[in-house]
């Protein structure tokens, strides 16, 4: 079984908390470079920031993401084999600028 019911990520800019879209959030396992094994994309409505504005985002997972993250059973195993990934339109910051990795 998993604890995990949040995640957070960390940024140089200061995020606008409301402008989050989870939907853009992919948790990976990966086993090298080219081969990734499992993806768990958040599912909209569900998952939410939890947050204030800020260099940190934390994730409220919700029970149907929570649900597949645990049906998923090589997701979050490891630090060296689990990855966060989104794209440029998954946070602004408080600027309205898009936050990149």
């Amino acid at each position: 079984t998993s604890n995990i019911t949040s995640s957070s990520m960390n940024s140089s800019a200061l995020v606008n908390s409301t402008s989050v879209n989870t939907t853009s959030l992919n948790i990976t396992f990966q086993m090298s470079i080219k081969v990734v094994i499992e993806t768990l994309q958040l599912t909209q409505g569900v998952s939410f920031t939890i947050s204030a504005d800020g260099p940190i985002v934390a994730i409220q997972l919700g029970p149907a993401d929570l649900n597949e993250l645990k049906r998923l059973s090589l997701l979050a195993t490891g630090r060296l084999n689990t990855f966060i990934s989104f794209t440029s339109a998954t946070i602004l910051d408080m600027n309205y600028n898009n936050v990149t990795a």
